[in-house]
C-alpha cells in the first residue's frame, strides 16, 4: 500500500469513527436522561404495588385504554435483561477503549 492509499484509508477510518462517536454521544445523552425512569421501573417491577396492579388487571379494574405491557412478566423481564446487557456491553467497550487509548 502506498502512502496515498494509506492516507485515504486512514481518512475514511477517521470519518467513520468520528460519525460513530458523535452518534453514540447523542444516544448516550438521551439514554442518560432515562436513568430516573429506569430506577422507577426496577423498583416497581415485582414490587408489592406491581402485584396489586396485576390483581387489579385480573379483576378488570384498570382503564381499558391503557396498555398492560408492564404487567406482562415477559416484556418487563426482557427489557430489564436487555438493560443489564447494555450496561455490561458499555463497560466492556469502555474497558477495551481504555486499553488501546
Amino acid at each position: 500500500m502506498d502512502k496515498i492509499e494509506h492516507f485515504i484509508e486512514m481518512e475514511t477510518n477517521y470519518l467513520a469513527v468520528d460519525q460513530s462517536v458523535n452518534q453514540l454521544m447523542e444516544q448516550l445523552d438521551a439514554f442518560q436522561g432515562q436513568i430516573g425512569k429506569i430506577a422507577k421501573l426496577i423498583d416497581y417491577y415485582g414490587s408489592q404495588e406491581w402485584y396489586e396492579h396485576l390483581e387489579m388487571e385480573k379483576r378488570e379494574l384498570l382503564p381499558s385504554d391503557s396498555t398492560r405491557a408492564i404487567l406482562g412478566e415477559d416484556y418487563a423481564y426482557e427489557t430489564l435483561g436487555n438493560l443489564r446487557q447494555c450496561a455490561l456491553q458499555m463497560l466492556e467497550i469502555s474497558t477495551e477503549i481504555f486499553k488501546i487509548y
